[in-house]
């Protein structure tokens, strides 16, 4: 199973996502967060198989930055 840690400060996005992937035997849980910190005080290597971020809900340039931190600390995790 795959679990998914996504930051997003919204909540229409997650319900979407959730409703999508719902029935996906290849899916596991998806993990919400609102913000880069909280995302990145969870333990993200070997724990994820991706990190889903909804830029269009923080504020500006925080998806760029959190990008860049989890791909220099955690190099074999996924950003999307």
């Amino acid at each position: 199973m795959n679990d998914l840690l996504l930051i997003d400060r919204g909540v229409d996005f997650y319900q979407g996502l959730l409703t999508e992937l719902h029935n996906d035997p290849e899916t596991g849980t998806i993990y919400p967060c609102e913000t880069a910190e909280d995302a990145l005080t969870r333990r993200l290597e070997g724990g994820y198989a991706a990190v889903l971020i909804n830029a269009g809900t923080l504020p500006p340039r925080e998806a760029l930055r959190l990008t860049r931190e989890i791909n220099q600390r955690y190099p074999a995790v996924r950003v999307l």
